[in-house]
């Protein structure tokens, strides 16, 4: 059976099932696949995790009652496989932005309609990806005259919004009709010698000329450039994060376009002075080479010494983590060395995800055994790392590190940049693999994604 029918079976499981209880490992079962197979297939094929595809449908199906019935919105939540009012109101609320009874009575339509992976199986990057990323648009950034204030400080932290407000205070006071102008951001890497970071705002300059910027703005032309622009609608840094790792880690390697060399920009969208909203603009470049294609290779064994976290800061965490064994080891600034990453791929960041950093240690150099005994304990406060098995990590909320063996079998490689958790790219090889006939996914493996051939008959 192809993967793609197991999904299939899996969404139809789920969609006569919507208004009851249901479990993933049922679903599995139904779809003859394991659970942890479960989560990858469905997330490569539809694009969306499988627990968050159960939720639209249900908002979904909700949506739908709220606006063409008249039930109470209790009896609303039951029908739809909600366990309580507050569950599903605070559910509605998060995916559609208002509550149920604002819904009623609002103009906005929410649909998110059920996917059938048969109907249409044929890749076509371009629509497919408009149908993926709706509101992720191209556009070509015209040359613009602009002031400019920069904002130097000793951490960056914070100093996005430290700039904004002191540039809104002084066009404010200089008598700029703020309801109308737009404001953009760029970071600026070692802005002074005593203040290493900074930021510039961007204020546009009226055609007319009417309106003088303040003494401390200098005026420039912004160069401008091919831009693929993603909308964040709330201003929190995690947020933020999340939409700029979205547009680098997942349009961008599914598009046509490339990174490009120009500034990193965002726009500040506002309200009486406040940021409500984000603009961030991507600089993109049309791609001169086709893509490398995929390719299968074997791997002889070698040892990484690997840093695994937990939890929705995982990323940052393992990073920190295995720089830090790094600098203890004395082995930093070794070019021959090389990172592989692995993360929970189709899990979301609440349920259980956790992600995986390792450097493969040359053969010519040997660890220091005070390094080794480190790198084989767990963070404080959490039980040691079990480091006698491929798979010696115990449950637990602080990253663990282990010396383990990587390789010793086929694999799927596919070259490329650096694209943040290259998610666009493990899709492309998922959906590789799911649509081979010839191999399956060994999921004894985790850092590098082995394969193995199938058994004919």
């Amino acid at each position: 059976m192809k993967y793609i029918h197991s999904v299939q079976q899996a969404i139809d499981y789920i969609e006569a099932h919507l208004d009851e209880p249901l479990a993933l490992q049922q679903i599995a079962g139904r779809a003859y696949v394991s659970l942890p197979h479960l989560y990858r297939a469905f997330y490569s094929l539809t694009g969306h995790p499988i627990k968050e595809y159960i939720r639209k449908r249900r908002i979904h199906m909700a949506a739908m009652h709220l606006r063409h019935s008249g039930k109470p919105v209790w009896d609303i939540a039951l029908d739809c496989g909600f366990d309580s009012y507050q569950a599903f109101t605070k559910m509605f609320k998060k995916v559609v932005g208002m509550t149920p009874g604002a819904y009623r009575n609002a103009d906005l339509y929410y649909s998110f309609e059920a996917v059938n992976l048969l109907a249409d199986v044929t890749y076509t990057a371009d629509n497919e990806l408009f149908a993926r990323y709706p509101d992720v648009s191209v556009i070509r950034f015209p040359p613009l005259p602009v002031a400019v204030y920069r904002r130097c400080a000793s951490s960056s932290q914070g100093i996005e919004e430290d700039a904004f407000r002191i540039v809104f205070a002084k066009l404010e006071q200089a008598g700029w009709p703020m309801e109308r102008i737009r404001l953009f951001g760029t970071n600026v890497e070692r802005a002074s010698r005593t203040l290493p970071h900074g930021y510039d705002v961007m204020v546009p300059l009226p055609a007319d000329g009417k309106r003088a910027a303040p003494d401390d703005f200098r005026i420039t032309t912004f160069p401008g450039g091919l831009y693929a622009v993603g909308k964040c609608a709330e201003t929190s840094e995690p947020l933020i994060v999340a939409t700029w790792d979205r547009l680098l880690s997942e349009w961008l390697p599914r598009s046509t376009f490339e990174l490009g060399d120009h500034a990193y920009v965002e726009e500040f969208l506002t309200y009486q002075g406040s940021i409500t909203r984000l603009k961030l603009y991507l600089p993109v470049k049309r791609k001169q080479e086709p893509s490398a294609a995929l390719e299968t290779l074997s791997i002889a064994p070698f040892a990484v010494v690997a840093c695994r976290a937990f939890g929705p800061d995982a990323r940052g965490r393992a990073d920190h983590e295995l720089s830090a064994w790094l600098l203890r080891a004395g082995m930093t600034g070794m070019p021959q060395m090389r990172l592989y990453m692995s993360y929970s791929y189709g899990v979301e960041p609440d349920e259980g995800y956790w992600y995986e950093l390792g450097v493969a240690i040359p053969e010519e150099v040997s660890i220091p055994v005070q390094a080794s005994a480190s790198c084989a304990t767990a963070a404080p406060n959490s039980a040691p790392a079990d480091c006698s098995r491929p798979d010696g990590f115990p449950a637990g909320s602080d990253p663990l590190q282990r010396i383990h063996t990587l390789g010793g079998g086929m694999y799927a490689c596919l070259t490329s940049g650096a694209y943040g958790l290259m998610s666009g790219l493990l899709e492309k090889m998922h959906r590789w693999l799911y649509a081979n006939e010839n191999y399956a996914l060994d999921e004894k493996q985790a850092m590098v994604r082995r394969i193995r051939r199938r058994r004919r008959g």
